[in-house]
Order: structure tokens, then C-alpha cells, then sequence
């Protein structure tokens, strides 16, 4: 779990939650975002940007996945922005994207 705190005040701003995903043989496979939030009031500053920023700084040589539903389209328009790339999506409009180094 990474928590994201403000410089100054060092009151958290946002939080994400990755998980470890694994392949049909039981091996690790790729890391996934599982939960993203950044605070109402801190929204439209860039902080769920250099979030993710961290995120992926702090993961190297991993693949990172992240799955949306249909109503959270600000996080999709964030991972599109930050490099992953849309490689699934459902009959329901879920969307799976993915980052690699």
C-alpha cells in the first residue's frame, strides 16, 4: 500500500493499493492497481499524476495493470496520460490498460 502525504503538512492526499497477480502456473505475472484515491479537495492539482508517477518509480522492471469500470473515467483518462496502454475491455465496458518499461 503507498500513502501519499502532503509536503508541508504531511496530511495524506491519496492512497493506492497494489496487489500481485499470478499466472495459470502459480508464477507472479505482473502487479495490479487495485485501489487509487486521491482526496476531493486535492483533485485537478496533478497529485493522482505524480502518484502514479511514484508508483511506477517504485515498481521498475514490473508490468503494471489497472481495470476500470465504465464510471471512472478520470482514472482512465490518468493511466492513458501516464503510458498504459487500453489492452482489454468487456462486453460491460470494464477496461484493463498496462504499463511496461
Amino acid at each position: 500500500m503507498f500513502v501519499f502525504a502532503e509536503k508541508l503538512t504531511r496530511q495524506p492526499v491519496g492512497f493506492s493499493l497494489l496487489t500481485g497477480r499470478n499466472d495459470f502456473a502459480g508464477r507472479a505475472s505482473h502487479l495490479e492497481i487495485r485501489m487509487f484515491a486521491v482526496a476531493a479537495d486535492e483533485q485537478g492539482k496533478g497529485i493522482g499524476k505524480s502518484m502514479l508517477a511514484s508508483i511506477i518509480e517504485a515498481t521498475p522492471g514490473h508490468r503494471l495493470e489497472a481495470s476500470c469500470l465504465p464510471p471512472a473515467t478520470k482514472m482512465m483518462r490518468l493511466l492513458a496520460g501516464s503510458g498504459f496502454k487500453l489492452i482489454h475491455e468487456t462486453q460491460g465496458g470494464k477496461k484493463t490498460y498496462r504499463f511496461t518499461d
